[in-house]
């Protein structure tokens, strides 16, 4: 789980880690601690970040000079010219923020022994942790210094309370999931199994049992603004960004698969063939139980949870792997109860005889399947120091000429590096009515650089926009070789499957889930400004 998470080149970085980073370390120095900022639907995140970087501040204040370093940031305006000192200093704060999604991590594992050890017995929470202790789009998350590990903590957690009696763990439950909700708002489905718990312990049609409702729904809102305080300084601007994150989510990476399809293509590429067949089997194995009435209340309550959160990320073409992360816990019970329920009570003594040959090869399956998995979870993490950023970065230092003219236009983080002495021109491309738009059809149809640049994680966000048709176009043109332009490098696989073979193949060739990105280098044909 720890494995290269030390690495911390620019072109390494998650392309949210920065973000993140920079927000909690600019709250109180140059921004209100109250952040106005409800992207990911609540501030609990960067409050933590924030609070765990008083271990790095002191490393610092204790071994360079903050003031001078700090007086470089404030006038700062790209992170990637800033000296060598200051981007050491950013790194400290980074990797104490990736050792904060590790706790997460290892917090979230033993829970899930919890879960399955004190819902079912100890060799399912063995089983479950194993599981998920193998789960490659589990160990990369938490590399990452990004609120998704903690989302994944807070809704395991959620899910444990709801599968335990007493009503104290059904307030906890609430109390963690307006938590899970300030970490990221797809926690707010966690509503579904708390509501059910809230009506199997309460009589609704009496005063006590809406009464009962009332705490836990306060519960769960206190636990949020605690967390969240800035939207009462800005309960406008949250309402505003809420409903454009909601009316744009659909088209930030899509694909030409179904949303459900991708979704289920993203559950393959986190786990790998062997693991992706078994939780299905573990899916239907619990599907007929709960037709029968036979299911745990963690399988209920996880049901309540998986099958509205499922249905909404797959409603709509969005490819982004993340959306599926948050569900791997839960089901790594599920499968864990599953090959628990398959292996039967053992019989060390008939195994030492050669009587339960049965046991004896399911056993011997399920080893080989956790071996497999983790070596696909390991060849995954490796590919943190062999990130497309960096072979790009090597490929245009040694193929493109000192003054040649390069065009890019998504952010720093998705691009290469170049050497000193080409002309490097950005353009960050956000819509089709921006200025940077306007100047980049004209440099392409007038000035035609030598080199375009282009970037997956970029470019992938307009495909399938209305808004953005021309955009679009413009892009899947330069893929296709047209403008004037050939392909001449390509570094990554596209993480935007656009067909079957890629979805089948997903769990076969492992490759880094965060940052992952597709790298393409046009060279221009024929001769250079036209106009």
């Amino acid at each position: 789980m720890t494995y290269g998470i030390w690495l911390l080149e620019p072109h390494v970085l998650g392309p949210d880690e920065k973000a993140a980073v920079t927000k909690a370390l600019r709250m109180g120095v140059t921004q209100s601690i109250f952040v106005r900022d409800f992207k990911k639907g609540g501030n609990l995140y960067i409050h933590l970040l924030a609070a765990s970087f008083i271990v790095p501040f002191v490393y610092l204040t204790l071994t360079s000079d903050v003031g001078e370093l700090a007086s470089e940031a404030r006038g700062l305006s790209d992170f990637f010219a800033a000296s060598e000192a200051l981007q050491d200093a950013f790194y400290a704060f980074v990797f104490s923020a990736r050792l904060l999604s590790v706790a997460f991590g290892l917090a979230t594992i033993y829970v899930v022994y919890l879960i399955g050890t004190e819902n079912y017995d100890e060799r399912t929470g063995l089983a479950s942790a194993a599981i998920v202790s193998v789960t490659a789009g589990f160990l990369q998350t938490a590399h990452f210094a990004t609120e998704d590990m903690l989302l994944v903590f807070l809704t395991v957690l959620t899910l444990y309370f709801l599968s335990r009696d007493g009503r104290h763990t059904t307030l906890l439950a609430a109390v963690a999931a307006g938590l899970a909700v300030s970490a990221k708002a797809t926690g707010a489905f966690l509503v579904f199994p708390l509501v059910y718990r809230i009506i199997r312990q309460n009589d609704l049609g009496s005063a006590a049992g809406v009464a009962s409702l009332v705490v836990h729904g306060i519960a769960s809102l206190v636990a949020y603004l605690l967390t969240t305080p800035s939207i009462f300084l800005y309960p406008r601007f949250f309402i505003q960004e809420m409903m454009y994150e909601l009316s744009t989510r659909s088209i930030k990476g899509t694909s030409g698969l179904p949303g459900w399809v991708a979704q289920l293509g993203n559950l393959l590429q986190t786990t790998g063939w062997p693991l992706f067949v078994l939780m299905l089997a573990a899916i239907g194995w619990s599907v007929r139980r709960l037709f029968a009435r036979e299911a745990s209340r963690f399988e209920i309550v996880t049901a309540l949870f998986v099958i509205p959160y499922y249905t909404f990320i797959g409603s709509w073409e969005n490819t982004a792997v993340w959306y599926i992360i948050p569900l791997l816990p839960a089901l790594s019970v599920v499968s864990g109860t599953f090959v628990v329920s398959v292996l039967g009570d053992v019989d060390l003594k008939a195994l030492r005889s050669g009587r339960s040959t049965r046991q004896t090869a399911l056993e011997i399956a399920f080893a080989l399947l956790l071996l497999t998995s983790g070596l696909y979870a390991g060849l995954s993490a490796a590919q943190n120091g062999a990130d497309a950023r960096v072979s790009a970065t090597e490929w245009t230092g040694k193929n493109i000429e000192a003054g040649a003219d390069v065009d890019t236009y998504s952010y720093r983080i998705y691009q290469p590096e170049f050497e000193e002495g080409i002309d490097v021109h950005r353009y960050l491309v956000k819509d089709a009515s921006g200025a940077n738009w306007t100047t980049v059809q004209e440099r392409l149809r007038c000035h035609r650089p030598d080199y375009v640049v282009l970037s997956s994680s970029h470019y992938n966000r307009f495909f399938g926009s209305v808004e953005s048709t021309s955009i679009s176009q413009t892009y899947r043109e330069l893929l296709a070789g047209k403008h004037g332009y050939r392909r001449v490098a390509t570094f990554g696989p596209d993480p935007m499957t656009d067909d079957f073979r890629g979805v089948l193949t997903s769990g076969v060739v492992p490759r880094k889930l965060a940052g992952d990105t597709q790298i393409v280098v046009l060279r221009r044909r024929g001769n250079g400004t036209s106009c």
